[in-house]
């Protein structure tokens, strides 16, 4: 569900676009920071593909 989310916000807002999260035991808010980041520099259309993909195949 993290990829889901990550290219979600890539495709709709491109790269990252907030601070990084300062409490460090808030583990949820970190992985969707970090996934995000990790995505930076993918264009948006690409994103929005491999969204649409990957809901495909969840949807079985």
């Amino acid at each position: 569900m993290i990829q889901v989310y990550s290219l979600y916000k890539q495709s709709a807002e491109g790269d990252i676009n907030v601070d990084e999260p300062t409490n460090s035991f808030d583990f949820l808010a970190k992985t969707k920071f970090n996934a995000w980041q990790q995505l930076k520099g993918k264009p948006t259309v690409i994103a929005m593909q491999e969204y649409i993909d990957l809901v495909n195949i969840l949807k079985g």
